[in-house]
């Protein structure tokens, strides 16, 4: 544990309580609120590996050329923004992509992603699968949850069917077809 950690709250917090918190937060962790409490992103992780910030920033610059390239209103995130799954649990994607009008910059969540990104890292493979991925679909305007294996490579893309049914799909080549909001996810670049 850092020494950082020993100024987190020990009680339980909800997400407003914790992105309020978070404005003062003085830290370098990023840090998510899962059932109630502070968690480091990356726990019991070193730092991320020089793959898994290439691949990372591979998919955010593959989203932002789809999005340029479709003239869209949207914008892609990386690595920064809460999005809140519940009333005590926050997650920070690895990137993240959002439709609508510009937030205001002063904003430590994203209201309204629709298409969610993590990056496997052996010490986080299990919750990406688990619970981050039962948390993203309880956002309602998540429409597409797309965790990449940058070891295969693979992408596996979990798609809403409707308020009740996710599909899954593999890929480890072509496009990803996203739509909502209407855009490819070139796979080549992120895998090349």
């Amino acid at each position: 544990m850092s020494n950082s950690a020993q100024a987190w709250p020990a009680h339980t917090m909800t997400a407003d309580e914790f992105l309020a918190w978070a404005e003062a937060y003085q830290g370098e962790e990023k840090l998510e609120l899962i059932d109630g409490r502070i968690v480091p992103k990356y726990t019991a992780m070193a730092p991320e590996t020089l793959k898994h910030h290439n691949v990372k920033v591979a998919v955010f610059d593959a989203l932002r050329l789809a999005i340029k390239k479709g003239a869209l209103p949207c914008e892609a995130l990386i690595d920064a923004l809460a999005v809140r799954v519940s009333e005590n649990k926050t997650f920070i994607p690895d990137v993240a992509v959002r439709c609508g009008a510009a937030l205001d910059e002063r904003l430590r969540e994203i209201p309204d992603p629709l298409i969610v990104v993590e990056i496997l890292s052996p010490s986080t493979k299990n919750f990406d699968f688990s619970g981050k991925l039962q948390g993203y679909f309880q956002v309602r305007s998540v429409e597409h949850y797309i965790v990449i294996d940058p070891e295969k490579p693979l992408a596996i893309h979990f798609t809403r069917a409707d308020q009740s049914t996710l599909t899954a799909a593999l890929a480890s080549t072509g496009a990803l077809s996203l739509d909502p909001p209407g855009i490819a996810l070139d796979l080549s670049a992120i895998f090349s």
